[in-house]
């Protein structure tokens, strides 16, 4: 019994530390895109260099 439930429970730490950054990535890109779309119109230098 407990080795069954230290198995589900490692599977189920494992799918979480897949599954959450791939979530966090995802919000990041879209608040990159929504930025972008925001300020691209208020920014027209296209010559500036972009941050790392």
């Amino acid at each position: 019994m407990a080795k069954a439930d230290h198995a589900a429970s490692h599977l189920g730490r494992e799918a979480l530390v897949l599954v959450v950054p791939q979530r966090k990535v995802l919000t990041i890109f879209g608040l990159v895109a929504l930025a972008e779309k925001q300020i691209g119109p208020l920014v027209e230098a296209p010559s500036m260099p972009a941050p790392d």
